[in-house]
């Protein structure tokens, strides 16, 4: 009695084994992600608490996503060019592969974007929520995408019982880049504050202050409007950052008040 003849698959031509690596892939990826988004491996230098594709974990999923797509665009090439010239594995688990690999190199696209603006970003709100509790203030914390947030800045749509979390500075290393900047009416925060638009002291001082050339004069006017932001309170002040420098009895050095390092105001000790 004569069998049909049968080929007996190889180990990759199953897909249950693609399956089973793409879940502990997935699995294993999101476990990462989470225990670097919880801070729980903070305590090491290359995993801080955001995942960002800048991040040493954003760059690991970053190259993966790369080479799962490079392998799964290979289906292709062995599918035509390589059919005759390579014939490495067979069809059907080259197709598994580039079904299952494409799948992971968009999950791995997707971690390596990553979420946050900066390092502990959630932690610092989740505090600061946690703060304001203890004095009757119920805050919800809600970590948004970055596009959702530029475009929400960008068409000043702040919900009305919202909150953004600033740190306002300025690279000329002057206040009207920082305050002005941003109190301006075309600017983030000058939309929601009355104080900012024509016809207003603050409004009319910082107008003046930007175009004047009299340094003394621009100083007398910052401190009059930094006054009017202290009593009107248009943001809340949440904590000013110390910063402790460590420096050798061999150099000379005084730091600056906006806290940069310029290597020419450094000079070696008499």
């Amino acid at each position: 009695m004569s069998r049909p003849l049968a080929k007996r698959r190889s180990l990759l031509e199953h897909q249950w084994i693609w399956l089973a690596f793409s879940l502990l892939t997935a699995l294993l990826s999101g476990a990462l992600v989470v225990a670097i988004d919880g801070g729980w491996l903070s305590d090491y230098a290359y995993f801080p608490a955001i995942v960002r594709g800048y991040t040493l974990s954003g760059l690991l999923f970053g190259l993966c996503s790369v080479g799962l797509g490079v392998l799964a665009f290979a289906y292709t090439l062995r599918k035509r060019s390589l059919q005759e010239k390579m014939p490495i594995g067979t069809m059907a688990g080259w197709l598994w592969g580039h079904v299952y690999l494409g799948a992971l190199c968009v999950l791995m696209a997707f971690l390596h974007a990553g979420y946050g603006t900066m390092v502990s970003d959630k932690q610092l709100l989740e505090t600061i929520a946690d703060m304001w509790s203890q004095v009757g203030v119920k805050a919800k914390v809600e970590m948004m995408e970055m596009a959702r947030r530029q475009k929400m800045n960008n068409d000043r749509l702040t919900p009305p019982n919202g909150m953004l979390l600033g740190n306002p500075q300025s690279t000329l290393l002057d206040i009207d880049g920082c305050l002005w900047r941003i109190f301006h009416p075309n600017g983030f925060n000058g939309k929601y504050w009355a104080g900012s638009q024509p016809g207003h002291r603050f409004h009319d001082i910082m107008e003046s202050a930007r175009y004047s050339l009299d340094q003394k004069k621009r100083k007398d006017l910052y401190v009059e409007a930094t006054r009017i932001v202290h009593d009107e309170k248009p943001w809340l002040e949440l904590f000013q950052e110390y910063v402790i420098y460590g420096v050798s009895k061999r150099v000379t050095f005084k730091p600056r008040a906006d806290f940069r390092l310029v290597a020419a105001e450094m000079t070696p000790a008499k």
